[in-house]
């Protein structure tokens, strides 16, 4: 089934687009163009495209690094996406992301990943309960222990970064969690991961 066309935006909500976009910071003016428009500055889109924006489910920034990059500068922060209410998808990888405290409140996120960039925690995720995919590996995260109530997680990607425990992932988590990308993290001692395994009969992948 096709998805219906969206409907015409209204004056009222041209008007609250072109605030939003006046509130962003410069390099999200542009990742937002480069993204859409497939253009390098940060000036006004046509409102279409506005509206195209504010109603996406799927968003994707992969930075300059990434295999396929979509934006030629590496972002700082999520602020560029905190105030869109129907992202189900974010895609945010090869940036310079150090934190997820800005996404904390968006819990129609289905699906995040933010892996290649800074993050040094995951906190911020805690009460994303609609979130089924997370993919933060190659980052310098220490815990899990912001998952510990995300027992909906289906796939979980954490291979290298500083983990040296898998505290947060138990056994609530055994029903949905089908793949558990944990490995390489070169602070994880094998003798942890087998008794890891033990206890909760969650198998820890190479990923």
């Amino acid at each position: 089934m096709e998805t219906p066309p969206l409907a015409h935006p209204t004056k009222d909500e041209i008007k609250k687009y072109r605030h939003w976009w006046d509130s962003l910071t410069e390099p999200w003016k542009q990742a937002f163009n480069e993204a859409f428009l497939h253009q390098s500055n940060t000036q006004f889109p046509p409102d279409e495209t506005l509206h195209l924006i504010w109603n996406t489910g799927p968003l994707r920034f992969a930075g300059p690094s990434a295999m396929f990059p979509n934006t030629t500068i590496a972002l700082d922060d999520l602020s560029g996406v905190v105030q869109l209410p129907n992202v189900e998808i974010l895609v945010v990888t090869n940036h310079n992301i150090q934190s997820l405290t800005e996404i904390a409140h968006m819990t129609g996120l289905k699906s995040l990943f933010v892996f290649s960039n800074k993050l040094r925690s995951i906190e911020g995720v805690e009460n994303l309960k609609s979130l089924r995919n997370l993919y933060f590996n190659d980052n310098q995260v220490e815990s899990l222990r912001p998952l510990a109530n995300l027992t909906q997680l289906e796939t979980i990607h954490c291979a290298h970064n500083k983990i040296s425990t898998l505290d947060g992932i138990g056994m609530d988590h055994k029903a949905a969690l089908e793949n558990f990308y944990c490995l390489p993290n070169d602070n994880l001692l094998s003798v942890d991961v087998l008794d890891f395994e033990r206890r909760t009969r969650i198998a820890c992948k190479k990923g």
